[in-house]
C-alpha cells in the first residue's frame, strides 16, 4: 500500500534524474585530440552521472517490479484461460507457454518498461547516452502526448498504402525522367532507373520545389529548345502538385483525423471517469440533486459505491471455498461465472431520495439513441 501511494513520486524522481543526466551529457561531451576522441570536459561529471544512474536503476527496478506485479498476472491469466478443458499433454503445455510469452511481449507497457530498465543498466555500464530513452516517459505520463504517437501508429496501414501509392507515382515519373529528361539530371544521378528512383526519393524532400528544384534548369540543359522547356514545365509542376502537395497532405489528413478522434475519445473517457459512477451509472449532477443528507458525488463513489470494494468482493469469492458460500454469495458467484454484471446496482442506490426508475429508463433510452 505504501509503495502504491508513492509510486508516482518515484517516477517523478527517476524522470528528473534522467533529465539531469541528459543535460550533463549535452553540455559535457566534446571531441578532442588527434584521434577525435569523445571526452568529458568538466571534472566530476562522470562520478555525478554514475551516482544518479545508480539511483535511476534502483528506482527503475522498483517501478518495473510494481508494474509487472500489477499487469503480468492478468496477461498470464489471459493466456491460461480454459486450461482445465485442455487435454494433458506436452504440446498443449508448450502452446500455453508460447501464448504467455506472446501476450507479455505484445503488451506495449511491458515492452516499454522492459526497455526502460535495460537502457538504465546499459546507460550506467556502457555509456550514459542510453539514458535518452527515459525522456520518453513523458509520453506515458501524459496521455495527450501519447495520442500523438498513436495518431501515427493506429492508421499505419492507411499510411503505408498511401506511401506505396506515392512510390508507384514516383516510379512512373522516374521512368519518364529517365527516358526523356536525362540531360536535366546531374552526372551519376540517373545512370540507371534504380539510381533515378533513389534520386527522386532522396532529393524530393531536400530541395524546394521537389525533384524539379534539383534538376538542371531547362534553359541550361537544352538552351532554346521550346519543346524541352514545355516538357520540363509540365513534369516539374505535375510532380510537385501531385506528389509533394496532394499525397503529402493526404497522409497529414489521416494523421490529423486520427489525432482528433483520439482526443475526443480521451475527453469522453475522462468525463466518464470523473462524472459518472462506475457502479450505478448515475452522473454527478443527478447524484448531487437526489442524494440524502447532501451526500456529494465524491462521497458517493468513495463510500456508497466504492468500485474497489466490488473488486475485493469478487476476489474474496474466488478465494473462498464454494461449499461455504451464503445464498447471496452463491448468486453473485454464479453471475461472475457467466460473465454477467446484473448483480451490480445499476441506476440504483440506497442513499438516493427515490428509486429513480424514471431516470433509469431515461438513461437507457439515451444510451440506445447514442448507439443508433
Amino acid at each position: 500500500m505504501v509503495l502504491a501511494e508513492n509510486i508516482d513520486l518515484l517516477r517523478d524522481v527517476a524522470f528528473l534524474l534522467a533529465i539531469t543526466i541528459n543535460i550533463l551529457v549535452l553540455v559535457s561531451y566534446e571531441r578532442r585530440g588527434p584521434n577525435d576522441e569523445s571526452v568529458v570536459i568538466f571534472d566530476n561529471v562522470d562520478s555525478a552521472i554514475t551516482t544518479m544512474g545508480t539511483i535511476v536503476i534502483v528506482l527503475s527496478s522498483i517501478i518495473v517490479a510494481y508494474f509487472l506485479a500489477r499487469t503480468a498476472p492478468l496477461l498470464i491469466m489471459q493466456a491460461w484461460v480454459g486450461v482445465k478443458n485442455d487435454k494433458l499433454n506436452i504440446f498443449a503445455y508448450i502452446k500455453r507457454l508460447l501464448m504467455t510469452v506472446y501476450y507479455l511481449l505484445s503488451d506495449f507497457y511491458v515492452l516499454y518498461y522492459g526497455i526502460y530498465i535495460l537502457t538504465a543498466i546499459v546507460g550506467l555500464v556502457i555509456t550514459p547516452f542510453f539514458f535518452f530513452y527515459h525522456l520518453f516517459d513523458v509520453l506515458v505520463r501524459y496521455p495527450v502526448l501519447l495520442n500523438v504517437v498513436k495518431a501515427v501508429w493506429n492508421p499505419r496501414k492507411s499510411i503505408m498504402f498511401t506511401y506505396f501509392l506515392f512510390i508507384v507515382l514516383m516510379y512512373v515519373f522516374t521512368l519518364f525522367g529517365y527516358y526523356w529528361l536525362k540531360d536535366s539530371y546531374p552526372s551519376n544521378f540517373c545512370e540507371s532507373t534504380w539510381t533515378c528512383l533513389i534520386t527522386a526519393i532522396d532529393r524530393s524532400f531536400k530541395v524546394d520545389g521537389g525533384i524539379g528544384g534539383f534538376l538542371t534548369p531547362s534553359y541550361e540543359a537544352k538552351p532554346g529548345d521550346v519543346s524541352y522547356f514545355l516538357i520540363r514545365f509540365f513534369f516539374d509542376n505535375i510532380y510537385f502538385i501531385l506528389l509533394m502537395i496532394i499525397m503529402i497532405n493526404i497522409v497529414s489528413g489521416i494523421i490529423i483525423d486520427t489525432f482528433g478522434s483520439l482526443r475526443e475519445e480521451l475527453k469522453e473517457y475522462l468525463e466518464d471517469l470523473e462524472h459518472i459512477c462506475f457502479i450505478c451509472g448515475h452522473d454527478s449532477e443527478y447524484i448531487e440533486k437526489n442524494s440524502d443528507n447532501n451526500r456529494g458525488f465524491k462521497q458517493h463513489i468513495k463510500q456508497d459505491h466504492y468500485m474497489w470494494n466490488y473488486l475485493y468482493y469478487m476476489a474474496y469469492l474466488l478465494d473462498k471455498d464454494e461449499t461455504e458460500y451464503t445464498g447471496i454469495e452463491s448468486y453473485v458467484a454464479d453471475k461472475l461465472e457467466r460473465g454477467e454484471i446484473s448483480w451490480f446496482p445499476t441506476f440504483r442506490s440506497l442513499y438516493l431520495k427515490e428509486n429513480s426508475e424514471g431516470h433509469e429508463t431515461q438513461e437507457l433510452v439515451q444510451s440506445l439513441e447514442e448507439i443508433q
